[in-house]
């Protein structure tokens, strides 16, 4: 009887150890900023993941918005779109458990330089995805990344 509580007690301990390795590494983050703060001009370095099981892709005339917390968030104004609203830039998914080349990892890093008329405040940046999406198709949002809220001083 001896034995097998103990058998017992030890395979408690393994799932408690596993759980705890599981809830601690968590969910990436999708879309991620390298500071919290920053000044007008300023770039930010983004980083944004694909854990999505098909490619993600971005619009040829908005890949990103700037939003401004004033009570709720708003979005700063954009001139209308030159050219037609296009699916241009894809990459496919985080293959994390797999050995795939960096280059093929499911993370896409950009930088952006905030404008110098942005406001001091809170600020974050709105990503729309097009999910499964191919270049040259026209751009639908299927999904939209929001990054963690920043300073501009």
């Amino acid at each position: 009887m001896k034995p097998l509580f103990i058998v017992g007690i030890i395979v408690l301990i393994i799932v408690a150890v596993l759980i705890g390795i599981i809830l601690k590494s968590g969910p990436q983050e999708l879309i991620s900023i390298d500071k919290k703060e920053y000044s007008r001009g300023d770039a930010v370095q983004v980083n944004i993941r694909n854990n999505f099981k098909e490619n993600i892709c971005f619009s040829s005339c908005y890949p990103y918005y700037l939003e401004q917390k004033e009570e709720e968030w708003k979005s700063y104004p954009y001139s209308q779109c030159a050219t037609s609203n296009i699916v241009a830039d894809c990459f496919g998914p985080d293959y994390r458990y797999q050995l795939q080349p960096e280059s093929q990892k499911g993370i896409k890093r950009f930088e952006l330089e905030l404008p110098l008329s942005l406001n001091t405040g809170k600020h974050r940046i709105v990503v729309p995805l097009c999910i499964g999406c191919t270049p040259e198709e026209p751009f639908r949002t299927d999904d939209l990344l929001y990054s963690d809220e920043f300073i501009i001083k």
